[in-house]
């Protein structure tokens, strides 16, 4: 992989507005609003590596940017993402989503996969190992990489990293496949990533699927964990792609409260028809807890499921369907505001036999959710999306060339 030091980033204006009449979120008819270039800027494209992970955050009027594939790369803007410096490679390592970049102040957490050995599972080969943490305590200038004791003999491949500002404990979630089977450890570190303690094994996974794509929030001491799990031994099902899951997934729940020092039972959270999967969790400033999956009512494709909680997690709302048109939609991801009871829904959609990704956003902490927006300019792949000083910030892989793709909203 060749990651060149200057010119990555060009302008793309290729940006229109159109509306599309559809069945979303079960009201027949309802206007899809596509946004115009004067609501989500046109793109920024970085076009010489590959781009496979992505993630972006962002703190005042820095944003960064990190992609790869067993190479990383990062770029940052210093104008709210008006220009990009180049892309810079960060060494060898895949940032496998979930959620790898964290950031607190100035400070940003990185955690990498070393994908140096090949297991085979009902899914085919992955390429996985242990984990980096590379930091930074000047918003991204300069970083230090040091590998997690605590992995030595991992066979990581998704994980999530969260710092917790309250309490400058980092957390990290992955799944593992060391026992030959997909099981959710966590490790924490009590000094902003220098050392790390003993891994836990957090979910033992059970048949092929075991447990797997855990995704985690932080809210001062409390840690949520949210991930797809097999264990239900519900009969096979196909998804998108035409992948065909050995056991039908569900999604689980489990909570510390004493940040990561103990734990709680494993909550299960939905129970669906077909399949549960991907699942992505947020907590808000007003203190209710927003979960976000794929879900597959039947044959006819996947939807995006929210389900919400005013205690704390020990229960969980009924579902409520973001999405419900032809083709998939998948892979959403949720992102905070600066205002306690709002949150974001990004997600990938395959409807007209074209893959774009659409937002939705709820102002009552997840109660209800306002009109749907297309914010990709073109055929795109897994969105992730980051709120901060007045803008909400988004990133992802175009479908036509693979390329990197950044735009932002003005809120």
């Amino acid at each position: 992989m060749s990651i060149t030091q200057s010119g990555l980033f060009t302008a793309d204006t290729g940006a229109g507005a159109h509306t599309i009449t559809a069945t979303v979120g079960g009201v027949v008819g309802q206007a899809i609003a596509t946004v115009a270039a004067a609501s989500w800027t046109a793109s920024v494209n970085a076009t010489t590596y590959d781009p496979i992970y992505d993630a972006v955050v962002a703190n005042v009027a820095v944003v960064h940017i990190i992609s790869g594939l067993n190479t990383v790369a990062y770029g940052r803007s210093t104008d709210n993402g008006v220009t990009f410096s180049p892309l810079v490679s960060l060494g060898s390592g895949t940032p496998y989503l979930e959620r790898p970049l964290a950031i607190s102040g100035l400070t940003l957490g990185l955690a990498t996969v070393n994908a140096n050995q090949v297991i085979t599972d009902f899914f085919g080969q992955r390429n996985v190992g242990d984990i980096s943490i590379r930091r930074s305590t000047d918003a991204g200038v300069t970083w230090t990489v040091t590998p997690i004791v605590a992995t030595a003999g991992a066979k990581a491949l998704r994980m999530t990293l969260s710092i917790s500002p309250s309490t400058s404990i980092w957390q990290l979630v992955w799944m593992d496949y060391r026992n030959n089977r997909w099981d959710i450890y966590h490790a924490r570190s009590l000094d902003a990533g220098l050392t790390w303690e003993a891994s836990t094994l957090l979910v033992t996974g059970t048949n092929s699927i075991g447990a797997e794509r855990p995704v985690m929030a932080v809210n001062g001491a409390d840690i949520h964990v949210a991930w797809m799990d097999g264990r239900d031994n519900k009969p096979s099902t196909t998804i998108e792609g035409g992948t065909v899951l050995p056991f039908s997934t569900e999604i689980y729940y489990k909570k510390s409260t004493d940040s990561g020092a103990t734990w709680g039972a494993d909550i299960k959270v939905t129970n669906s028809a077909a399949y549960a999967g991907r699942p992505d969790i947020s907590v808000l400033g007003s203190g209710v807890v927003v979960m976000s999956y794929d879900y597959r009512p039947d044959s006819t494709g996947n939807e995006i499921g929210i389900k919400r909680s005013t205690d704390g997690g020990a229960t969980w709302s009924a579902q409520q369907l973001l999405t419900n048109v032809a083709g998939d939609s998948t892979h959403s991801f949720l992102a905070n505001s600066a205002t306690a009871a709002t949150v974001y829904c990004a997600y990938k959609d395959t409807r007209a036999g074209l893959t774009n990704n659409f937002m939705r956003k709820s102002v009552d902490s997840g109660a209800t959710w306002g009109t749907e927006e297309q914010i990709s300019e073109t055929q795109s792949h897994i969105p992730a999306i980051f709120e901060a000083n007045g803008y909400l910030h988004g990133v992802w892989r175009r479908a036509d060339n693979g390329f990197l793709q950044y735009r932002r909203k003005t809120l």
